[in-house]
């Protein structure tokens, strides 16, 4: 919670941290060395001593977290891109474009498992994160008119089926290398890690969103110059402040990427181990 607050209560125009983080992250430090602390030296702990202690074990909780603060971006905002662009006036199709992304997830779901009889649970879920964080990366390109084009749809299809198949790696890396007893346990926690890297990920993305936001409001000229001296808005003003809300989706759309990748990246080198099943 104090992580989430440092972020969503900060002022974009000035900094994506809030003023309060000196307060509020030391106190999210402390609260976790108290919840670890209690872990290791009560009789029945939440979370069994040594049950997480692989690296693969605990590196699948990390990979979730990171794949919540990618996979909330692509939720939240590929519609709101919508509404900006190409549908201003009709949510319905907004979500529709939502739904271009949607679709794949379950299609990359069962290829993640059947490709896991194959290839090891880290190659494979770092190639997956890292085709949805350069899908990302092209949408933080995008501009008003790039949903009208086909090449969007693959574009949203493709990152939609990268989660997909990240999907069965990670949760077969962490059910091999935990004791069967605290299979349920684990597979919790590795739905909480991505909860939490989904709420933590929507306030740090949008705090750095507004912040983009900002800056390009900051450069638009006075609404006088844009309209002919007329000071109610004009086709020209209405283009700017839209164009400064995809500078604030292109923003949040940079920083899913960075998360994919950071996910890609500990996959790769924590889940190292062999194909889950014998072809």
């Amino acid at each position: 919670g104090a992580v989430i607050l440092t972020f969503a209560s900060a002022e974009p125009e000035r900094a994506v941290l809030a003023d309060d983080a000196i307060v509020l992250l030391p106190v999210a430090a402390v609260a976790l060395a108290l919840f670890v602390w209690r872990g290791r030296h009560a009789a029945h702990p939440l979370i069994p001593r040594g049950s997480l202690s692989s690296a693969p074990a605990w590196g699948s909780i990390a990979v979730s977290f990171f794949i919540g603060s990618a996979l909330i971006a692509a939720l939240v905002d590929i519609p709101f891109f919508a509404r900006l662009t190409i549908a201003p006036d009709d949510q319905l199709e907004a979500a529709l474009v939502l739904l271009r992304f949607l679709v794949a997830l379950p299609v990359g779901a069962v290829a993640g498992g059947w490709l896991l009889r194959r290839v090891p649970a880290g190659p494979l879920t770092a190639a997956a994160l890292t085709l949805s964080g350069a899908c990302f990366l092209v949408m933080a390109s995008w501009d008003a008119k790039s949903l009208e084009t086909f090449g969007a749809t693959v574009v949203l299809a493709a990152c939609g089926l990268g989660f997909g198949l990240a999907i069965a790696p990670v949760n077969a890396a962490l059910l091999e290398h935990t004791a069967a007893e605290v299979h349920g346990l684990a597979s919790a926690l590795l739905v909480v890690a991505r909860m939490v890297g989904m709420l933590i990920g929507i306030s740090a993305l949008t705090s750095l969103g507004l912040r983009a936001f900002r800056s390009a409001v900051a450069d638009i000229p006075p609404i006088e110059e844009l309209c002919n001296g007329a000071t109610t808005a004009c086709r020209a003003y209405n283009g700017a402040m839209r164009d400064a809300g995809i500078a604030q989706l292109q923003a949040v759309f940079t920083g899913a990427a960075v998360a994919a990748f950071i996910a890609a990246a500990l996959a790769l080198l924590l889940l190292r181990r062999r194909a889950t099943f014998s072809s």
